[in-house]
């Protein structure tokens, strides 16, 4: 047997003692031995039977390797799989959903927009945990979600998108009987028709393990509370609050929701000592300036750590790894590229690609085109149409657009993310066109189809240079990490194409307004008004940053002391969906690494500098918030705040922000 740390032994011996109907709860710090903990568990209760549940292939591909005869490993498909038949498996897309609902997609602009809003409805409903008979509820829930999300990013006409959702809705019930009734099913489809029917089933487990409970879609959390409900078993719920990252898919937390649910049946456990890294390291210097403020911590706990000599360059999004990737190849270095290029869907891209190059080469035979306008260069080539022949596209719904502009209007006003990613991707192919390796060989391919070929014959599971999203490095570790720059493709016209390398020192959450203001230091002997002041802006819920609904703003007459200039406010960043998961995946990062870490990505660090002043005047912070007197205060105008590195933080920012981190 291993030797256990104090945690651990007492997580043994709670799991041991479990009984039918509790849940065991444990939040695991990176690297803080949760598979080997799990493993002991296992390895402890010979003669009970442990069904252990994950959403990663790979790790649960390793379970089956390591755990013993009395554990079955799946992921939830694989589990739901085993119930639900053998029917033919295909890939939900718009063209299948448009064969169901009978709709022609190529016909029009209307149609294409129709379906694709009668997919993303059928997708948000098996994602979730209800029911056909209470459609009303998603539609709730999809008014919510998309409101919230073009307050952020503002489209033309959000209302009417919302509605053309929500009555998108109304087909879901024939999609998902029609699907059920036919020779093939889809993920989304088995998954969901056997979640909302466990409740009648018996599986033959004692235990019932999930592991990256933390972060969970609405179904499967479903199909744990179902579980908890029969009180039939005893669960085992895992994972690192820290590491919830999914969140812009609609997960959630499921440890903070049984613990809510089910207080008296829910045991919590924790394991703080990583055995990633040594005491001291960077790696938990740089995890604790985001633990402290959550107050938690983690410690280096590991011992003549070997290093496996992989370095892992990790990336927020999927362009560095992309460019990345074209560096290695140009100098001749290796890589591997986690996840291949199968997540990309070549030919929609390949079809984009070929519309702009059209636009492109359309545009030359304009007189004077570079001069228009959007509107006028959308006008005019849907004039000239056919003067150069017009491509063939394997996605029937691009013929509805006479150009790459109208469709990315189109695309930008109607908020369709997922096309405007592959519209992203498509520019950034272009961008590289010229690129020596892509001209090696095959000059007949369509060149995005040599592009992510190149890629994925250069790139070699062997290559100690690993490419990842932080998001798939969750539960991975390497002797070195580093964090690429942010590299954004932006585009205001097809006259202005190019590949932005993100040199930002904005922290995330905030955001930086560039204006001349001056701010004034306070004493204490000012301070009385300042509470005066600082209570008329008291609201009912406690913020008392917030101005009053009714009336005047209160003015605050405090003498002048030190005058200074400031150069720019800092200020929230309404475009971020959620700031905590923002330093999660930060946190993510970090922590991936046994030896060594470099950050370039600028936002990062420039993150992390701001967690050192916030941890190190963390207590001045409170007080601030708590209505008291700090040194740190400053005034500008008639509000109040703090400066950092020049720039003015007013309390009301603070006061939400801060909380968020």
């Amino acid at each position: 047997m291993v030797e256990l740390t104090p945690e651990q032994q007492e997580i043994l011996q709670e799991a041991k003692n479990l009984e039918i109907g509790n849940i065991l709860v444990v939040n695991a710090l990176a690297g803080c031995g949760k598979t080997s903990t799990l493993l002991e568990i296992a390895k402890d209760n010979p003669d009970k039977r442990f069904l252990y549940l994950a959403f990663n292939k790979k790790v649960v591909q390793e379970a089956q390797k390591k755990f013993p005869e009395n554990t079955r490993a799946y992921t939830l498909h694989g589990f739901a799989r085993g119930y639900v038949g053998r029917k033919e498996i295909r890939y939900i897309n718009n063209h299948l959903i448009a064969n169901i609902v009978g709709i022609d997609i190529s016909e029009s602009k209307e149609n294409f927009y129709k379906v694709n809003h009668i997919y993303d409805a059928y997708r948000n409903f098996c994602k979730s945990a209800i029911d056909l008979d209470n459609l009303e509820e998603l539609k709730n829930e999809i008014r919510q979600e998309l409101e919230e999300r073009y307050k952020r990013k503002p489209v033309k006409n959000s209302k009417w998108v919302i509605k053309q959702r929500l009555e998108a809705v109304d087909y879901v019930p024939n999609i998902h009987k029609e699907i059920l009734n036919s020779n093939f099913t889809t993920f989304d489809t088995f998954l969901k028709e056997f979640v909302t029917t466990a409740h009648k089933r018996v599986f033959n487990y004692d235990y019932i393990v999930l592991d990256e409970a933390q972060d969970i879609s609405k179904l499967l959390s479903r199909f744990i509370i179902s579980l908890v409900e029969s009180g039939r078993y005893r669960i085992i719920i895992v994972g690192d609050n820290n590491q919830k990252i999914y969140g812009f898919l609609g997960n959630i937390n499921l440890s903070k929701l049984l613990e809510d649910s089910y207080p008296d049946r829910v045991i919590k456990k924790q394991l703080t000592t990583s055995f990633r890294f040594e005491l001291n390291s960077e790696m938990e210097i740089l995890a604790n300036k985001i633990l402290n403020l959550r107050g938690e911590k983690i410690v280096g706990g590991g011992k003549d750590i070997q290093g496996d000599g992989r370095t892992a360059y990790l990336s927020r999004g999927t362009f560095p790894l992309l460019s990345m990737a074209i560096f290695q190849i140009s100098n001749k270095d290796s890589y591997y590229l986690y996840g291949g290029v199968e997540n990309f869907d070549t030919d929609e891209i390949g079809d984009i690609y070929k519309l702009l190059t059209y636009t492109i080469e359309l545009s030359k035979t304009i007189p004077g085109f570079s001069s228009l306008s959007q509107e006028e260069k959308i006008s005019r080539l849907q004039e000239h149409r056919g003067k150069i022949p017009f491509p063939q596209f394997r996605n029937s719904y691009l013929r509805n657009f006479s150009s790459f502009l109208e469709l990315l209007e189109y695309v930008t006003a109607h908020g369709l993310s997922d096309i405007e990613d592959k519209i992203n991707i498509a520019l950034f192919i272009f961008k590289y066109r010229d690129e020596v390796i892509f001209n090696r060989e095959n000059r007949g391919e369509n060149i995005v189809i040599r592009f992510f070929n190149t890629i994925e014959k250069y790139s070699d599971e062997n290559s100690p240079n690993i490419l990842s999203t932080i998001h798939k490095s969750k539960g991975l570790q390497f002797e070195n990490v580093v964090i690429l720059r942010s590299l954004t493709v932006i585009y205001k016209d097809i006259d202005n194409i190019f590949v932005h390398e993100g040199t930002s020192s904005n922290i995330l959450g905030l955001t930086k307004t560039d204006r001349s203001i001056y701010g004034y230091t306070l004493d204490n002997s000012d301070f009385q008004k300042l509470s005066k002041y600082l209570k008329q802006y008291e609201k009912d819920e406690g913020n008392i940053f917030s101005f009053p609904e009714n009336g005047e703003k209160p003015k605050l007459d405090i003498s002048i002391r030190d005058r200074k200039p400031i150069l720019s406010e800092l200020v929230l960043n309404s475009s971020i969906q959620n700031i905590k998961e923002e330093y999660n995946i930060l946190y993510v990062a970090v922590t991936r690494a046994t030896h060594s870490i470099k950050i370039s990505n600028s936002y990062y660090k420039a993150s992390l500098e701001f967690l050192d002043f916030v941890n190190d005047n963390i207590e001045e912070l409170k007080n601030i918030l708590n209505g008291k007197y700090s040194p740190l205060l400053i005034r500008v105008g008639n509000r109040m705040g703090i400066e950092y590195k020049n720039s003015f933080i007013s309390l009301e920012t603070l006061k939400e922000f801060l909380p968020k981190i």
